[in-house]
């Protein structure tokens, strides 16, 4: 599980604190241990590890419980469909949140933000630069037009997410291409938030990675993030779910000019400005689907 999905499989398992967040021991494992016990077994006929007790092992944060299960699918026991409705706020940053509600907004609605590849104000925003960077909030505070929030009410009653998390966007772009980032975070009672899973999409790539599809210009078109990374996390009362659609700008992420053409090679020159327009509504289709134990 998390923290980070990546980071998690390979070091956090050894650390106490990984990205800044302090882990139950009950979470920290002997990695060189195991991985001798698991050559014993595979190669030499010793007993099997006594961790390894099923196909796929997670760690739920929050309950600092170690779980066992057949296959990836049989983790959630269903799905928890949230629909994004910015309501009345301007869902345009961190203190305006719109809502993540399982009811559809009853109006078609509208929001969107601005990308501007020239701009190079955020670059040290990167969340590395702070070593904390699972709990570092220091982008999504930044956030003012350049992207979008949301926000559930807080829980009443505690729930286990554990899988991968599924976004749908209906999206209109005035440009060839532009790079879209989704990411999940817990946000605590006391508003301090904890980075959970994330995805990324190049606009261009939205129904292929294989084949790149220029964007046609004021066309409504759904965009699916289903490669954020696995993650197991139990809510508990008063916390609540942050939803951040917007476009990576720091200096650890490829800039995308937004023209089209290849991103190593292009410079600032070629820089164009996107407006990302999100469509809300029944109709629309933009939804986030929890995986829930």
């Amino acid at each position: 599980s998390w923290p980070h999905g990546h980071i998690w499989r390979h070091l956090a398992v050894r650390l106490t604190a990984p990205g800044g967040l302090p882990i139950d021991p009950a979470g920290v494992i002997d990695m060189h241990s195991l991985d001798v016990a698991w050559f014993g077994w595979t190669l030499r006929g010793d007993p099997k590890p006594a961790f390894l007790k099923d196909k796929v092992s997670y760690f739920t944060l929050g309950e600092n419980l170690w779980k066992h299960r057949p296959s990836i699918d049989a983790v959630a026991t269903r799905n928890v469909t949230l629909w994004l409705d910015p309501a009345e706020a301007s869902a345009a940053r961190a203190s305006e949140p719109g809502h993540l509600a399982e009811t559809a907004p009853r109006r078609t609605s509208s929001r969107s933000y601005v990308n501007d590849p020239a701009d190079f104000s955020k670059l040290e925003l990167g969340s590395w630069f702070s070593g904390a960077w699972v709990l570092s909030t220091r982008e999504v505070e930044a956030l003012s037009g350049d992207g979008l929030v949301f926000e559930t009410s807080p829980r009443t009653a505690p729930l286990t997410l554990s899988g991968r998390p599924n976004l749908k966007l209906k999206i209109t772009l005035d440009t060839p291409d532009v790079d879209l980032r989704a990411r999940l975070f817990v946000i605590r009672p006391d508003r301090t938030s904890i980075l959970i899973s994330e995805d990324r999409l190049r606009a261009r790539y939205r129904t292929s990675l294989e084949r790149a599809e220029t964007v046609p210009s004021g066309k409504p078109l759904d965009y699916v993030f289903d490669r954020f990374s696995f993650t197991s996390y139990r809510l508990a009362v008063g916390e609540r779910l942050r939803l951040v659609v917007d476009t990576p700008s720091t200096a650890f992420d490829a800039r995308n000019f937004n023209a089209g053409g290849d991103v190593t090679s292009e410079t600032v020159a070629d820089a164009r400005r996107a407006t990302v327009k999100v469509q809300f509504g029944l109709s629309s289709g933009s939804t986030l689907s929890l995986p829930v134990e």
